[in-house]
């Protein structure tokens, strides 16, 4: 490694070394928990009207949501198009709806082949 790569790991080594010293132990930390005061009542209900805001945003989106589907004209899921159908329709298309039909009997052309001698070098 180079100077500077070991003077970079060194550093981060120190700094481990200081964040392992300062951190608190386990006790200290459950010790720290917050407890509901007397004094302050207003929290314990703080979870109860945070839960009833969320309640309500919901209520009136569905309302409004609602009444903007009510406005909207519905159609059935069998007369719906795809707005790119018309970029399905190319030239020729209709022949991949039908069987071609052969005259009877099919002509044997097996005789114009030319055969490997005759086929110049």
């Amino acid at each position: 490694m180079t100077d500077p790569d070991r003077e970079i790991s060194r550093l981060f080594e120190e700094l481990r070394r200081t964040d392992v010293a300062d951190a608190p132990g386990f006790r200290q930390v459950l010790g720290r928990r917050r407890l509901p005061h007397q004094g302050q009542a207003g929290s314990a209900w703080r979870p109860a009207l945070i839960a009833l805001g969320v309640v309500l945003c919901v209520a009136v989106v569905l309302i409004r949501h609602n009444a903007d589907s009510s406005r909207v004209p519905t159609t059935g899921l069998t007369s719906w198009k795809a707005p790119t159908d018309a970029l399905l329709q190319t030239p020729g298309a209709e022949l991949f709806d039908s069987t071609p039909e052969f005259a009877e009997p099919i002509p044997d052309y097996s005789g114009l082949m030319a055969s490997p001698e005759t086929i110049p070098h």
